[in-house]
């Protein structure tokens, strides 16, 4: 099945003018060359962040600053999420890419239009990400992490389908996790309840009320904590994305709107995290 509707063009993973592929026989979209040899190297040379976080923040933005209606700013986030899925889990090496896609806030104070529209787009990427066959060559999973009770049937529908048909992967390719409903307050409240409930029915002792424990029943069990964050369109803020996660996470934040952080912009910020000392408060 083909990438996309509304003027989405297919993504792919091979040839970008004159340079090799990381994955043989993917058709590639047009992305600068020279940054994805830069990517390349930065693997081959090791120092990349395990786990990468994105906020990803500007759609609205990006279309206003052109007289475009939001919906096709949108357009154009989803767009360039597919392309750094590739720049990303493929070109880079890097192991897990976790995004922040809707947040209940966008589902509970946006105009309804413009959340059914978004709705719509999202579970349209899941549909497409569950039988894209460049998702299953490289072998990438896909999870959604959040309160997914609390999204449109549409959405749940979509998300089960996606993460059912790439399970199989066991991750081997690279881990994509969409943030969808996601909360980070309600997230850790809801493990410190669920915490509470195995304790007082003697699931747990009281000895056993550790970081680990609280950590296995947030929405994120299973995936390391991110090494990096990064937000675009020049917020300086978390907004509530990942709070227990990201406490030893680099922060990075980029000038640029999400639909125009490029490959160009994936390199820099990569850079400046390879520059940074880490010292986990020591």
């Amino acid at each position: 099945r083909a990438w996309g509707t509304e003027g989405l063009r297919a993504w792919g993973f091979g040839k970008v003018s004159g340079v090799g592929s990381a994955a043989a026989d993917l058709k590639t979209g047009p992305v600068d060359a020279s940054q994805i040899e830069v990517l390349r190297d930065m693997r081959s040379q090791r120092g990349l962040p395990e786990h990468l976080a994105i906020i990803m923040d500007g759609n609205r933005r990006y279309a206003r600053a052109r007289g475009l209606p939001d919906r096709l700013g949108h357009v154009k986030g989803k767009e360039r999420l597919e392309e750094l899925v590739r720049l990303v889990l493929v070109e880079a090496g890097i192991k897990y890419l976790t995004v922040y896609a809707l947040s209940v806030d966008n589902l509970t104070k946006r105009d309804h239009t413009e959340v059914s529209q978004l709705v719509e787009l999202i579970a349209t990427g899941l549909e497409q990400l569950a039988c894209h066959p460049d998702i299953s060559r490289n072998r990438i999973t896909v999870r959604v992490a959040g309160a997914l009770d609390h999204l449109p049937a549409r959405l749940q529908d979509a998300a089960a389908l996606a993460r059912k048909q790439t399970e199989r992967y066991g991750g081997e390719g690279g881990v994509l996790t969409i943030c969808l409903a996601y909360d980070g307050r309600r997230e850790i409240l809801r493990a410190a309840q669920q915490l509470a409930i195995d304790l007082q029915n003697g699931v747990l002792s009281e000895a056993e009320l550790t970081e680990e424990a609280l950590g296995e029943r947030l929405y994120t069990y299973g995936l390391p904590d991110p090494d990096m964050v990064i937000r675009t369109s020049g917020e300086r803020r978390v907004s509530n994305f990942l709070l227990w996660q990201i406490a030893y996470a680099e922060l990075y934040f980029s000038p640029v709107t999400w639909p125009e952080f490029d490959a160009r912009a994936l390199v820099e910020a990569l850079e400046e995290y390879r520059e940074r000392a880490r010292r986990f408060g020591a």
